[in-house]
C-alpha cells in the first residue's frame, strides 16, 4: 500500500502552541502586536500544512493512504526575542488531528534540536 511521507527539517519556532517552520527566505519577525500575522505570512504554519495534506488526501487519492509527517527542527522561541507570556504554554505538538496519520517531532515542545548528535 502507498503512504505519504513529509519531512520538515531546518529551523523552527513555536508560538501559542503552533509550530512554525522557517523557510530559507523567512525574515525574522519584528516585535509588535501583529507578530502572529507576521509568522503566518513568512513561515510555514504546521497546522495549516496538515490541514492541506488532509484535504489533498481526501480529494486526490481514492485509497486514502496513511501519512507520516516528520518534524526535525527546534521548537523554541527565537533567542533574544520576547514573545510574551502567551507563548509560555507549551504544546505537545500540532493541534490538528488528521485521519490515518502520525506526526513525529524529534524534539519536545520548548526544546532545541540536537544538531550534530
Amino acid at each position: 500500500e502507498d503512504a505519504i511521507l513529509v519531512c520538515c527539517t531546518g529551523h523552527g519556532i513555536e508560538y501559542k502552541r503552533t509550530q512554525y517552520m522557517l523557510t530559507q527566505d523567512s525574515k525574522p519577525p519584528v516585535q509588535g502586536p501583529n507578530l502572529e500575522a507576521q509568522l503566518n505570512k513568512t513561515c510555514i504554519n504546521l497546522d495549516e500544512m496538515l490541514r492541506t495534506l488532509q484535504k489533498y488526501r481526501r480529494r486526490c487519492t481514492p485509497s486514502f493512504p496513511p501519512s507520516i509527517v516528520l518534524v526535525d527542527c527546534c521548537r523554541t522561541e527565537v533567542p533574544g526575542f520576547d514573545f510574551g507570556p502567551q507563548s509560555a504554554n507549551k504544546g505537545s505538538g500540532s493541534s490538528v488531528s488528521i485521519d490515518n496519520s502520525v506526526v513525529v517531532f524529534t524534539t519536545s515542545s520548548g526544546d532545541t534540536a540536537g544538531d550534530g548528535v
